[in-house]
């Protein structure tokens, strides 16, 4: 069953902060890309992170771009959301990491 964005991007968190034990200054930076790549996901109307591909991952990054995202701040966006999919790939969640 595919995972809903916030479900998918909730069980991740959980899984850095128990599992990985990351810090919370990680988490609040994973958080805030991920919570980021939601509202252009949802306001696209994907339902699941097994609907993302490599199209609307560019197009994320296009658009934050032209919004004056720095460089930076868009690697950690990329960084982010390749880690959650290798996550979700671990889990069954996603078949492929549109990320990378």
């Amino acid at each position: 069953m595919p995972a809903g964005l916030r479900e998918g991007m909730n069980a991740f968190l959980d899984h850095l902060r128990h599992e990985r034990r990351l810090s919370p200054h990680t988490i609040t930076g994973y958080r805030r890309d991920l919570e980021s790549a939601i509202a252009f996901l949802e306001a696209r109307e994907v339902p699941h992170w097994s609907a993302v591909d490599v199209h609307l991952v560019r197009t994320l990054v296009a658009e934050r771009h032209r919004d004056g995202l720095a460089g930076r701040s868009l690697q950690r966006l990329l960084s982010a959301l390749r880690t959650l999919y290798d996550y979700l790939l671990r889990e069954g969640l996603a078949s492929a990491n549109p990320a990378l």
